[in-house]
């Protein structure tokens, strides 16, 4: 699992377009899917979306994306947006100490 900023989330949905309508339909769903925040209860709306994405990938399934809206994403500690996420999600997180907001890992 890794944080992934809005830029990059960007740049992979102009690099492959199954990404793009992935995301394009996402987006369009927002009023009946009401996505949350995977640290607290805030609802992605089309006017407010995540600040910061997880990618999680585990190996034999396909990588999944959740959202952490900005009050989390610029308030709470990297690690424990990531204990919070992997319990959501159901992922085991080895080391979240070297992981950073701005996507990738220390």
């Amino acid at each position: 699992m890794r944080l992934v900023p809005p830029s990059r989330i960007l740049a992979a949905a102009t690099a492959d377009p199954a990404f793009r309508r992935w995301l394009v339909d996402w987006r369009a769903a927002l009023p009946v899917t009401r996505p949350l925040c995977v640290a607290c209860a805030t609802v992605f709306t089309q006017e407010l979306g995540p600040a910061v994405w997880l990618l999680t990938t585990v190996p034999g399934q396909v990588p999944r994306l959740a959202g952490v809206c900005d009050a989390c994403a610029s308030t709470m500690d990297p690690g424990a947006i990531y204990a919070i996420a992997a319990a959501a999600l159901g992922v085991v997180v080895r080391d979240a100490a070297g992981f950073h907001p701005e996507g990738g890992t220390a």
